[in-house]
């Protein structure tokens, strides 16, 4: 009977010892969540050298389709060359995004970028809460061997006019597996990172580094089937750490919920504005990207409306 309760004792540990381990692999991935249809979808074969961006009201993303940019909350530059490397199993080579770029397609709330490897597949969908001071990038990866995936980037921290600020530094900070930049006076905070993320270096905390800063994301084949691997940036001007934190939290627990939210915007936006329907298909849908882009002029700056 002793040993019957011993082995009932283990089974139930090994149980909850499996469950936790499940769980804290749930946090790390976002729940995968189908992309909603829209005929003003453009796609085409990416061109690694091409601009492309993505704007908010309160954020916008610059930069190639092979998904380097450079990061603006306003009235802040936050980050320059984030760029992606993947690496397969224990390999130290890494694949340059550049190198394996295959396509993009674009709908006015949300980019796509595929790349495209013997083993793996990654697209990179990347959207601006449109009213958010932030971005949201969600990996979603196929894999038939364990993969590495390596962003880096530069931190910048100046505002978008000329001006001298001085005491910038970027810091890892393990309860949000981020980087937090600021500096010395704290007239604003971002947060750069992801809950998958692991620190690969520890810049000087003092001030930026010569070289990019990276983090990396690892993930087997059995959870690249389960969930995206979501990167966040968010912060804002005149926020304290904690204040960014919170936003980085946010836009990471409601990732699903935002898209849908930019969807919805756009989706009002084309059809509560002037509608021109001729028989030209391309002049349609020509008009309609004319006017996400004239909205996504206006752009709303903290301290100036």
């Amino acid at each position: 009977m002793k040993l019957i309760r011993r082995y009932f004792l283990l089974i139930i540990t090994l149980s909850l010892l499996l469950s936790s381990f499940n769980s804290a692999q749930d946090k790390r991935l976002i729940k995968k969540f189908d992309l909603i249809k829209n005929d003003l979808e453009l796609s085409r074969t990416a061109s690694a050298n091409q601009y492309m961006d993505k704007i908010g009201l309160k954020a916008a993303l610059m930069g190639s389709e092979s998904g380097n940019f450079e990061m603006w909350i306003w009235q802040w530059k936050v980050l320059r060359s984030f760029d992606l490397q993947f690496f397969l199993g224990t390999s130290t080579t890494p694949i340059l995004s550049k190198d394996i770029v295959r396509d993009i397609s674009v709908t006015p709330e949300a980019t796509t970028i595929t790349f495209v490897y013997e083993s793996f597949t990654v697209k990179e969908i990347i959207y601006i809460p449109y009213e958010e001071e932030g971005a949201i990038i969600l990996l979603d990866v196929y894999s038939t061997t364990p993969l590495s995936i390596v962003p880096g980037f530069m931190p910048v921290m100046q505002p978008q006019w000329p001006a001298g600020i001085g005491g910038q530094y970027s810091i890892w900070d393990s309860k949000a597996n981020a980087y937090l930049i600021s500096e010395s006076q704290r007239r604003a905070s971002f947060y750069v990172g992801s809950p998958a993320a692991k620190q690969v270096a520890a810049p000087p905390a003092h001030m930026f580094a010569d070289s990019p800063i990276l983090f990396k994301l690892e993930i087997t084949p059995k959870e690249s089937a389960e969930g995206f691997i979501p990167i966040i940036i968010a912060g804002g001007d005149g926020i304290s750490r904690d204040s960014a934190f919170a936003l980085y939290k946010r836009l990471l627990s409601t990732a699903e919920n935002l898209y849908r939210k930019n969807y919805e915007y756009y989706n009002n936006l084309r059809h509560n504005t002037m509608e021109i329907i001729s028989p030209d298909k391309k002049f349609n849908l020509a008009y309609e990207w004319g006017k996400v882009a004239l909205n996504n002029l206006m752009v709303e700056n903290p301290n100036l409306g």
